[in-house]
């Protein structure tokens, strides 16, 4: 996954639209996390069909069976009356799906693009002083340059944070920052601190500080995505009535989450 989060240039859009994506597709199927997670249903519903047809058949046509037992059949009705609310669950699912990924997505290119104004107005303002003050703002444009790795650590599942922010951070900070249960805000806390040591007019810092809505702003909106799934109760009934076996195995629409 981490490969794979690069932004696409002119050559992986012409690579993307070519008629030979659907060989990478295919050879690439048993590594797709959609099919992996289907695996267990499908072969669950398959192997319980595969006993109802092999009884069936032991029953009707091979005569394997005494004449009382009776065969399986069940009505398509209940298919039927449940497609169309079936479809609707589904459609609702991918939407609110594609609305969470969008506005992930807009939460994540504003604060990038916040970062780096914010970046810039301290190279811009500061632009002399002791060495001593020269530390300050070089640690102040690490901490600017590790809240997006921390923010992204905090809000992907398994994600090493020594290994992203050792590069980015000292190793005092780094190891105040893997002790903080809120590795974010911990170095929008440095942050702040590194503004206040800075020999800045008050208007200054208080324009700079402005800059920090952005970074929380970020941090609410991910978190939210995180604790808010799409509704439980839709979420129960489409698993309620996609437990059937399908007929076709084809690949099912599921959701970023639960």
């Amino acid at each position: 996954m981490q490969t794979k989060r690069s932004l696409y240039n002119h050559e992986d859009w012409v690579q993307h639209r070519s008629s030979l994506r659907h060989i990478r597709h295919f050879a690439t199927s048993l590594s797709s996390r959609v099919i992996l997670s289907l695996f267990p249903p499908v072969i669950a519903f398959t192997s319980f069909a595969a006993v109802i047809a092999i009884y069936n058949s032991a029953v009707l046509w091979w005569h394997w069976l005494p004449d009382y037992f009776p065969p399986l059949r069940t009505s398509s009705l209940p298919y039927q009356l449940t497609a169309p609310a079936l479809a609707l669950l589904l459609v609702f699912r991918t939407e609110a799906s594609y609305s969470r990924f969008e506005e992930g997505r807009k939460a994540w290119t504003k604060l990038s693009a916040g970062t780096t104004d914010f970046a810039r107005q301290v190279m811009s303002t500061f632009d002399g002083g002791s060495s001593t003050d020269a530390m300050i703002r070089n640690a102040l444009l690490q901490y600017i340059i590790a809240f997006p790795v921390a923010l992204k650590c905090h809000v992907i599942y398994g994600s090493n944070a020594s290994q992203d922010l050792q590069n980015l951070l000292d190793e005092d900070d780094l190891a105040i920052v893997l002790s903080s249960k809120d590795r974010p805000r911990c170095i929008i806390e440095f942050i702040s601190q590194s503004l206040q040591m800075l020999p800045l007019d008050e208007s200054k810092r208080n324009c700079l500080e402005t800059k920090f809505s952005c970074f929380h702003e970020g941090i609410a909106i991910c978190e939210q995505l995180i604790g808010i799934p799409i509704p439980l109760s839709y979420t129960r009934l489409t698993s309620r009535a996609e437990a059937k076996p399908p007929r076709f195995p084809l690949e099912a629409v599921t959701a970023f989450d639960n």
